[in-house]
């Protein structure tokens, strides 16, 4: 037998009737009315939580939602800091905040870290460990004149006029117009020999010409610099110590000369790929040094360098006919025992140490 159930003004809802204006709730969290033979339901909108699941409880006077453990804050060096925020106290520690108590952790170094040949150990104020950074390259200028590239080829070069030593190049132009620079030296006949010595040197900087003359004396755009240190601010500064007188820029280029005849151009990595002339290119590779401005090879130290050469003929020097490459220790007995003696004192033990960084057969 069936049996019929009068439903006016009453819900059904579930498989279950309610009475108009009743209330039920069919699930948790979930509330409903009946009105009109209709079932109103609301389920309650709980709070977005950025806490873990173990440190939430019930929400007070809300047992269907969950509200986030309220954990301690912490001091740390003056400062406050939130539940599970980090921080570095320094270059070499980092901080956690847990609950009112703060934890530090401090990175370890190793010290068994070793450099290859060309790169050294390095630590900046922004680093709590060294890393292996590359060295900064080095051309050097000395006696009547040699030359050691960037990139460690040595060579001899006996002109008498005004050559590009080093300079930024127009084919490799940076990005920095301040990092533009052109290094002149003017070489000369000393002692009415048939050799010719760097007599000065020329900087160009943006809107800056550093004159480098004999006796240390130092002009900036043609006016003598009588004290040092000279800076001129976010450019360039001159400082004179140890017999030489030293050009730093902002850009990573430095210009040492003695006044008298050593000069010594050195750039940071930040110039690799990016510079040319007598100094070479600085790209790691010593067999493209005796390249000219043109892009052409030559055999020599003597082709390439008068290839760089630059200014009129008002900037030569004449020489004594005696030939310059004259070896002079093959004809001359006394020569030959002099240059013995004097040059023996690098290989003593004097140097001892000093030969295991520098390559002294270079030199003599």
């Amino acid at each position: 037998m069936r049996t019929v159930f009068d439903v006016r003004s009453k819900c059904y809802f579930a498989k279950q009737l309610y009475r108009r204006h009743e209330r039920f709730s069919p699930a948790q969290c979930t509330d409903c009315v009946c009105k009109s033979s209709t079932s109103v339901c609301k389920t309650s909108t709980c709070p977005a939580l950025n806490c873990p699941k173990e440190e939430r409880v019930p929400m007070e006077g809300s047992p269907c939602c969950q509200a986030c453990v309220e954990k301690q804050p912490c001091e740390f060096a003056g400062e406050t800091y939130k539940n599970r925020e980090s921080w570095r106290a320094n270059v070499c520690m980092t901080c956690v905040c847990e609950d009112g108590t703060t934890y530090c952790m401090r990175q370890k170094c190793n010290n068994s870290l070793w450099c290859p040949p060309g790169y050294r150990l390095q630590l900046s104020r922004e680093q709590c460990c060294p890393t292996c950074v590359e060295h900064d390259a080095v051309c050097s200028v000395y006696g009547d004149p040699h030359y050691r590239t960037f990139d460690g080829l040595s060579y001899s070069f006996q002109g008498t006029c005004k050559y590009v030593l080093a300079q930024s190049c127009p084919e490799k132009l940076l990005t920095d117009d301040g990092d533009f620079f052109t290094i002149k030296v003017r070489n000369a006949v000393r002692f009415s020999s048939g050799f010719a010595w760097t007599q000065m040197m020329v900087v160009l900087l943006a809107g800056h010409r550093i004159s480098m003359l004999q006796g240390g004396v130092v002009k900036v755009n043609r006016r003598r610099i009588r004290r040092m240190p000279h800076t001129e601010p976010g450019k360039f500064s001159l400082t004179s110590a140890g017999g030489l007188v030293k050009l730093r820029t902002t850009f990573g280029l430095q210009v040492s000369w003695d006044g008298d005849s050593f000069a010594e151009v050195t750039v940071t990595t930040r110039l690799k790929f990016k510079v040319c002339g007598l100094c070479g290119s600085y790209n790691g590779v010593k067999a493209d040094d005796l390249r000219g401005p043109d892009g052409t090879m030559y055999a020599t130290g003597q082709e390439m360098g008068h290839a760089w050469r630059v200014g009129g003929t008002r900037a030569c020097q004449s020489r004594p006919q005696r030939m310059a490459s004259e070896p002079l220790c093959e004809h001359d007995a006394q020569a030959r025992l002099r240059a013995h003696r004097v040059c023996s004192v690098f290989y003593g033990r004097a140097f001892s140490k000093c030969r295991t960084f520098v390559e002294v057969d270079v030199y003599v």
